[in-house]
């Protein structure tokens, strides 16, 4: 661990030295570009990982899937593109009462629920949504994508 941290400051220096230095208000502020933000993030998101509760293997599969769906997508047609999006809807999906009375008996029959929370539910369907296909590698289309996969067990809590 020791050896991370003096790695870790010899980046972190090395990095703030390129950053630009602007005048925001009344300091100094460092000012990163996009790619020294992503050599940083590919840096400190290993660490992050480890502790975290996040399933490293689940979450190297569903980048492998991203990767095979953008395979897919580079290899279209500009006319399949076309075709593709003008099928799709422009507002994002929300949660239908068919799937809302479905997962209220599943929940009735494991256990007592409080009520689905929706708002969470309707906020993981916008992300799943409106996330660009070259950023759904991300930790947080992931995360929403699991908690779309059980929606028992995210979106509805046991009562007390």
């Amino acid at each position: 661990m020791q050896k991370y941290k003096v790695d870790w400051l010899a980046f972190s220096v090395s990095f703030e030295d390129e950053a630009e230095t602007k005048l925001i208000g009344r300091k100094n502020t460092k000012v990163f570009t996009f790619e020294q933000l992503e050599k940083l993030y590919s840096r400190v998101e290993p660490y992050l990982l480890k502790h975290s509760d996040i399933d490293i293997e689940k979450l190297k599969a569903h980048r492998q899937k991203h990767e095979e769906y953008l395979a897919e997508l580079y290899n279209m047609t500009q006319e399949d593109f076309m075709r593709q999006q003008q099928e799709k809807q422009y507002q994002p999906p929300t949660v239908t009462s068919a799937e809302a009375i479905e997962v209220m008996i599943t929940a009735l029959f494991e256990k007592f629920f409080e009520p689905i929370d929706k708002d969470k539910w309707n906020e993981d369907k916008a992300t799943i949504f409106f996330t660009d296909p070259t950023d759904a590698d991300s930790i947080d289309f992931f995360q929403a994508s699991n908690r779309l996969s059980s929606p028992v067990t995210y979106y509805v809590k046991e009562r007390k």
